[in-house]
C-alpha cells in the first residue's frame, strides 16, 4: 500500500498518512483524489493543505475535468 504525504517547497510535511495511490491534483492545487482500495474501491477527495477528506465516492483511478 501507497502512503500519500503532501510536502511545502522546502520539503517540511504538511500532512501524510493517508493510504492511497494514483493521485491526481485538481487544476488549482487545492485538492488532491485518491483511489483507496481497502475496505472498498473508492476515490478520495482530500484538502491539499490539511489531508482532511472533503468527500468520497465509488471507483478508481482518479481524474479531473477541466
Amino acid at each position: 500500500r501507497s502512503l500519500v504525504a503532501v510536502m511545502d517547497r522546502d520539503g517540511m510535511p504538511l500532512w501524510s498518512g493517508v493510504v492511497g495511490s494514483a493521485p491526481a491534483w485538481s487544476p488549482d492545487g487545492s485538492r488532491l483524489a485518491v483511489q483507496v482500495d481497502y475496505p472498498e474501491e473508492v476515490v478520495v477527495v482530500l484538502d491539499a493543505e490539511t489531508g482532511e477528506a472533503l468527500w468520497k465516492a465509488p471507483g478508481s483511478m482518479p481524474a479531473w475535468r477541466p
